[in-house]
């Protein structure tokens, strides 16, 4: 395990924990691994368990920022955004899709983050329906 896994376990640890007076480090961690992924996903998590309101802002401040336009970072954001599934981001992200102005990028992950808070399955809403598809069409043939 590498020290950023650590990092990000205690972090959610604290957001389980409630500590509150913790907020304030994990924001900068937040905002100091933006691109590291997991660790970001973790700090985002934590924030969310802490009730902090600011995280939402912030990460969607992040997918407007013509500066943040790397795949790594804003997937890292769409995922935090999607695994708190805060109901505050909804109106702010249908915001930005609807936004002409912003960059394609910024929607496209906009429009994942909403899709991730909706579908919280691991897999795609018609695996249930195919599942076992095939030994059903073997069966009557």
């Amino acid at each position: 395990m590498k020290v950023d896994d650590f990092r990000g376990y205690f972090a959610v640890a604290l957001g389980m924990m409630r500590s509150h007076e913790s907020a304030k480090k994990i924001h900068e961690l937040v905002k100091d691994s933006v691109r590291r992924p997991a660790l970001f996903q973790q700090g985002a998590i934590a924030l969310a368990l802490l009730g902090e309101k600011a995280v939402v802002t912030s990460l969607i401040a992040i997918l407007r920022d013509p500066k943040n336009q790397g795949f790594t970072v804003q997937s890292a954001v769409a995922d935090a955004l999607g695994y708190v599934g805060d109901h505050r981001a909804v109106t702010p992200l249908v915001g930005l899709l609807r936004d002409e102005k912003a960059t394609t990028s910024g929607r496209t992950f906009a429009s994942v983050a909403l899709g991730q808070m909706c579908d919280k399955d691991s897999v795609p809403w018609n695996a249930r329906i195919s599942a076992h598809l095939n030994a059903l069409l073997s069966s009557r043939l």
